[in-house]
């Protein structure tokens, strides 16, 4: 029959009716993210361990932010390079500088923690404020390499 009082059954037991509520979600930070503008210049400084961070840093604040990748750079070639970026920047943005990656195989511990101490001393001299990322690890990297890198990291 086609009357609407028709109920499906199964094994003569009536089939349950179900109810579907509807789910309120809300980000409880979405105010802060619509009014968010990043005030501050960040300028990342590194060897090739930035390289990628032109599209997952600085496509988040492309006005606000910039990449100084140099390959296969040592801590003295970034110290150097650091000088020439801080004169060329007008405004006193915040440095995030990554290096040491290219030293740990040839350089002595005692040596590689005199190079950050120049290079943290360069920047303190010129800027008030930076960060200086530990040593990050490799793929494929020997466990000499690793020792080296957590122990740096640490004096760090």
């Amino acid at each position: 029959s086609t009357s609407n009082n028709f109920i499906p059954v199964r094994n003569g037991a009536r089939t349950a009716i179900k109810v579907i509520e509807p789910v309120m979600t809300q980000n409880l930070f979405s105010t802060l993210a619509d009014e968010f503008t990043e005030q501050e210049y960040s300028i990342i400084v590194g060897d090739s361990m930035v390289h990628h961070q032109l599209e997952e840093f600085c496509s988040r604040a492309p006005k606000r932010r910039k990449r100084y990748c140099f390959p296969r750079a040592k801590i003295y070639n970034i110290t150097s390079a650091l000088e020439n970026i801080i004169e060329k920047e007008k405004h006193d943005s915040l440095y995030i500088v990554h290096v040491g990656t290219n030293d740990i195989k040839n350089t002595r511990s005692e040596e590689l923690l005199e190079k950050y101490k120049l290079m943290i001393n360069t920047l303190k001299e010129k800027r008030s404020k930076f960060i200086v990322s530990g040593i990050l690890p490799r793929i494929g990297a020997e466990k000499q390499f690793y020792n080296k890198a957590f122990s740096t990291n640490d004096r760090l």
